[in-house]
């Protein structure tokens, strides 16, 4: 348990930054602008890179903890957990929905463009991560 939260500590600080700017930045650009039909999408996709970027943070930072997996392995890992964080995510906005009368969720549709752009910038970040190991002379496998 120790370990995991010293992980999860060292994690915070080298990779925390990108989700609080994209935690900060939805709140500034939504009030700016609106949340709908711009800041709303975009905030999702670049929170699925934000949380992406920690989780493949967290894994290279001590491979170890999770039995040294591949490349590969770490890249799943990310993405999985991306998507389960956007899952979460959308419950959370639906339980407020429900239990606090606001309106986030404006249709089954929005939900499941929050969940795919979530994903996508996931998915993003990680082809990304993958292609500038190849272009530093490796497998990609960083």
């Amino acid at each position: 348990m120790r370990q995991a939260l010293t992980l999860l500590m060292r994690t915070v600080r080298g990779a925390g930054w990108a989700l609080l700017l994209v935690l900060v930045g939805h709140e500034i650009a939504g009030a700016r602008f609106g949340h709908e039909p711009v800041v709303d999408p975009i905030a999702h996709f670049s929170g699925g890179v934000a949380m992406a970027y920690f989780v493949w943070y967290g894994c290279r930072r001590d491979p170890g903890f999770l039995g040294n997996p591949s490349a590969l392995a770490r890249d799943l890992i990310a993405l999985g957990a991306t998507l389960a964080v956007a899952v979460f995510w959308e419950a959370g906005e639906l339980g407020s929905d429900l239990f606090r009368g606001t309106r986030i969720q404006t249709d089954p549709a929005n939900m499941m463009r929050d969940l795919m752009l979530g994903g996508l910038g996931g998915a993003v970040l990680l082809a990304g991560v993958r292609v500038r190991g190849w272009f530093r002379g490796g497998n990609g496998a960083r």
